[in-house]
């Protein structure tokens, strides 16, 4: 538990592991692809395998590097970040893609008929991309910026981290539950309005901050009774994943907290994600009616709900149902299925679009109340037409931020995208992780990771567009704790019991 004072222990680096681990990536990717040429697989399936290889050596570099430093000096953000990049870029590739005969489908993008080569394509595309972000994050920006000291400075008591977190909370329910059962205009507002509707779960972020950084454990029925009511909502929504949001900004927390990852709360996280999804599909699927009902129906019938529920689970051989959980989870993770097919399409078969999806950003800005036909910054229905279905299908399909820029641009779009990227990365580690954690930059870390990585697979202006409204609210939250509670200063060491 990281604590106020004392000295630091557990914070130590592990350079030998380090070391160990950097020499055995070159040979985990020799024998990798000795491997894939013993198999028998033909020339475009090993050079699957080559540039999955290689994505998986710079998805796991920064990680590696990392246990080179102190936990208190370690790029967490950045490592994190690549984590999740090697679930949705390496993972598919092996288990998806290179055990299928002929041509296969990408989850969620019917009729793209994608071969061996075409994956490759989107491969390559995705190193450029990824070795841009690292680039990006390498750039001297302190010296740039010559400044000292970037960091939030002013902590928060532990007073005004519980009252803002239930205040965030309240206000949050209020607004997502104004706007379920009708009694907040859509018009009213623009994306401001989705921002703090979605209080309701950052709310949980301070909760656990109040728990693991502050020390305080009489706040742990107040998150376990967070935690459940946020669960059976996003349950109740049909949302597939909506049942982990809550309990995932929580485990981010204590991730950001105490800057290490651990394997096994990567396959918790996988295991949770596989027994969850069918339940959710269920959910949206039958009791929901494929979305034609809300979330509005379940909350005015929930003995109806639970009952159909566990009704369903009781059919269900755990087994099968665990193992179509999990082919579920890798299909939901796939983000280099999208890639392989713009990058197949674009501009043979689908122009480049020169920036007209990008410059959809700033329109996320202007309230819909002054704008009534402000065009949507979501560009899902586009790419089904163009790129899956067809216009004929209603589906939001995300084409990745990678996707997006080079639907825009092409390889040059995609290496000058993800290098900014990583810029905004590198800042942002700046600003609120170095140094000794802090309630306010991990809270702001948190909302970044949740809108900037794990809604990576959407538009790069629908993405952006939420990364910048959200941790502009929390700025605002954040001025005014000082202003109002004051402040506590922020200590130069990251201490732990």
């Amino acid at each position: 538990m990281t604590t106020a004072s004392g000295p630091a222990r557990g914070d130590s680096a592990q350079p030998r592991r380090m070391l160990v681990l950097l020499g055995l990536l070159p040979l985990a990717s020799i024998f990798a692809l000795a491997l894939a040429v013993a198999s028998g697989l033909d020339s475009d399936e090993i050079e699957m395998v080559g540039l999955a290889v290689l994505t998986a050596v710079i998805c796991l570099l920064p990680i590696v590097v990392d246990l080179g430093r102190r936990p208190s000096e370690r790029h967490i953000l950045l490592s994190l970040s690549f984590v999740v990049f090697f679930l949705n870029f390496v993972v598919p590739v092996l288990v998806y893609y290179l055990p299928a005969n002929g041509p296969i489908d990408a989850p969620g993008w019917s009729f793209t008929n994608l071969l061996p080569r075409d994956i490759a394509r989107g491969q390559l595309v995705t190193v450029l991309g990824l070795a841009s972000l690292l680039a990006g994050y390498a750039l001297p920006l302190r010296r740039v910026l010559n400044t000292t000291d970037l960091s939030i400075r002013r902590d928060w008591s532990l007073l005004a981290t519980l009252f803002v977190g239930l205040l965030m909370t309240f206000l949050g329910w209020s607004v997502l539950l104004g706007s379920v059962f009708g009694l907040v205009p859509r018009d009213f507002g623009s994306g401001a309005l989705g921002t703090v509707a979605l209080w309701y779960l950052y709310g949980n972020i301070l909760l656990a901050l109040a728990v693991f950084l502050l020390g305080a454990r009489a706040a742990i029925p107040l998150l376990g009774a967070s935690l459940l009511v946020t669960s059976i909502f996003g349950l109740f929504s049909g949302s597939k994943g909506g049942i982990l949001l809550a309990p995932g900004m929580v485990v981010l927390t204590y991730i950001f907290v105490e800057r290490r990852i651990r394997l096994r709360w990567i396959v918790l996280g996988v295991t949770a994600m596989a027994i969850a999804y069918p339940a959710g599909l269920y959910m949206r699927e039958v009791v929901l009616q494929e979305n034609t009902l809300t979330v509005a129906y379940s909350l005015r019938h929930p003995g109806e709900v639970f009952g159909r529920l566990s009704s369903y689970l009781s059919r269900e051989n755990p087994t099968e149902y665990f193992l179509e959980g999990l082919g579920s989870t890798s299909a939901r993770l796939d983000y280099i299925g999208g890639v392989s097919t713009i990058v197949r399409d674009t501009p043979g078969r689908v122009p480049f679009q020169y920036g007209r999806t990008l410059v959809l950003f700033p329109t996320a800005f202007v309230p819909r109340i002054f704008w009534p036909s402000k065009p949507e910054i979501t560009i899902g229905q586009w790419v089904t037409d163009n790129y899956g279905s067809g216009p004929l299908i209603e589906s939001n399909t995300g084409p990745s931020v990678i996707g997006d820029l080079f639907l825009n641009f092409g390889t040059v779009g995609v290496l000058v995208g993800m290098l900014l990227f990583g810029a905004f990365f590198r800042l942002a580690h700046e600003l609120l992780l170095r140094g000794r954690p802090t309630v306010p930059g991990i809270f702001l870390t948190v909302v970044v990771f949740r809108e900037a990585t794990l809604n990576f697979g959407a538009n790069l202006a629908s993405a952006y567009a939420a990364t910048i409204m959200s941790a502009t609210s929390i700025l605002v939250v954040h001025f005014i704790v000082r202003s109002v509670f004051g402040s506590r200063p922020h200590l130069p060491a990251l201490a732990r019991e």
